[in-house]
């Protein structure tokens, strides 16, 4: 039994070492093809290559100096049921999506949830039209109010510059290159 954990760890370190050999610089990526990438990904959600582009997004967010996003339970309210199917985890790389393109077209590392609502939404609405997702409430509700009025709804605090408390923030959803 015992030389089976450690061939199977060595196994997981192989795996692990030649992934790492592979491993991409996402701070590098030029945002232009971020940009790309979220339009495609906004457009098409269920397209067979959404995965790969939600997985380039988040990552370069998550690697890029250039990009700050505070995520909040506040804001992305679906991560709270665990009755959702999978597909809800497109919500969240939709809000960090239009989060992250919002501050590319600024030129700066400036928190925009706003922007991430409207991505959120935009893919709640076309996931329900395929039937992809069942219906979400609170997100229904949202579709009626202005980006600002839901931030506000949401009693989500903006992080303050001097790194007063922003609200705690949740787990990405997993991305893999």
């Amino acid at each position: 039994m015992k030389t089976i954990a450690v061939f199977l760890a060595t196994i997981a370190f192989s795996i692990v070492a030649s992934l790492a050999a592979d491993e991409i610089d996402y701070a590098k990526v030029n945002p232009a093809t971020i940009t790309k990438a979220i339009g495609r990904l906004l457009d098409d959600p269920l397209s067979e290559d959404a995965d790969g582009y939600s997985a380039l997004i988040v990552n370069f967010a998550e690697a890029s100096p250039d990009i700050t996003i505070s995520l909040s339970i506040k804001l992305l309210p679906w991560l709270e049921n665990e009755d959702l199917p999978e597909k809800a985890l497109l919500l969240t790389s939709a809000y960090v999506a239009g989060n992250v393109r919002r501050q590319i077209e600024l030129g700066g590392a400036k928190d925009s949830p706003a922007a991430g609502v409207v991505s959120a939404l935009k893919m709640y609405r076309k996931l329900r039209e395929t039937n992809s997702l069942p219906e979400i409430a609170i997100l229904e509700r949202w579709g009626k109010l202005t980006p600002e009025e839901i931030v506000k709804e949401s009693g989500f605090k903006e992080k303050k510059e001097s790194g007063g408390g922003a609200d705690q923030p949740v787990t990405a959803p997993e991305s893999k290159p």
